[in-house]
């Protein structure tokens, strides 16, 4: 068997062997590393559109309970105190 310097054929083999085998640990580390964060960001983009959507409906509910209140006569003062929304935006209803 041929020796290269220091180095036998062997021994180049098994060092590009380990090389290799370092490469394949650290694609899975990065792999799992980013299937952990995608999970990760999809979880935080849930958590984040439900509570919008959450907010969307209270709002939607106070202008209902605005509309139905205007409709029978309350005063938008009255309306404005009890709901929190403006005057402006009441008589816009």
């Amino acid at each position: 068997m041929p020796s290269y310097g220091l180095l036998t054929v062997t021994g180049m083999l098994w060092a590009i062997d380990r090389y290799w085998d370092s490469v394949s640990r650290e694609r899975t580390i990065m792999s799992e590393k980013f299937l952990k964060g995608e999970a990760k960001g999809r979880a935080e983009g849930r958590a984040e559109g439900l509570a919008e959507g959450r907010a969307e409906g209270i709002k939607e509910g106070v202008v209902k309970t605005a509309q139905n209140m205007k409709r029978e006569g309350l005063a938008v003062s009255l309306i404005a105190k009890m709901t929190g929304l403006s005057e402006e935006d009441i008589n816009k209803l």
